[in-house]
């Protein structure tokens, strides 16, 4: 079962970047860009051109085979991967926006089936992610 101390971990998690996200509301994209950089070095131990530079679903099973990372940690990864797509698209880089996009999909659907928490929250950040996933598919194909 899911213990209480998870819990109060994936809240402290889930607190703490909804407050980034509220910061990063006031930063320029650059800025932006760099403080989703520092999350994913101190909160996950990951480099950004390390992300970049992997297919999602070569990401998701490097992460999830041999770094081991928790399903919580996965959806905190694909939660900061769908706000830097979002900043993206605001810059227009819609090429690369749609790279994050994919990724965040790829993990949010492996945190899904494998996560014994049920999360109405990331349900509904997956319909978003799929839907400005889909419209810079569908932009970049014009």
């Amino acid at each position: 079962m899911f213990s209480s101390s998870r819990y109060d971990i994936i809240e402290k998690f889930l607190t703490d970047l909804t407050r980034v996200f509220a910061e990063l509301a006031g930063y320029d994209t650059t800025e932006s860009l760099e403080e989703i950089q520092k999350y994913y070095q101190g909160w996950l131990g990951l480099d950004r051109q390390f992300i970049l530079d992997h297919t999602p679903e070569g990401l998701l099973d490097f992460l999830s085979k041999k770094r081991e990372f928790s399903t919580d940690h996965l959806d905190l990864l694909a939660r900061l991967l769908a706000k830097e797509a979002e900043i993206l698209v605001q810059a227009q880089q819609f090429s690369l926006a749609k790279d994050q996009f994919q990724k965040a999909l790829v993990i949010f659907g492996y945190v899904e089936q494998e996560s014994p928490v049920f999360s109405l929250q990331r349900r509904n950040i997956m319909e978003t992610v799929k839907y400005q996933f889909a419209k810079i598919s569908n932009q970049l194909d014009i």
